[in-house]
């Protein structure tokens, strides 16, 4: 199973995130509904 955080990377061609903070870097910046959802706010 691909980790959305990786297919963003390669859809926007970004670099390969290889440490959990590029992972969160990607969350924050492309995926910010789901780090509302994660963090348990509505």
């Amino acid at each position: 199973m691909l980790k959305p955080e990786i297919g963003i990377a390669w859809y926007y061609n970004l670099q390969f995130p290889e440490t959990p903070e590029d992972l969160a870097a990607i969350r924050e910046k492309y995926m910010p509904e789901i780090e509302k959802l994660a963090d348990g706010d509505e």
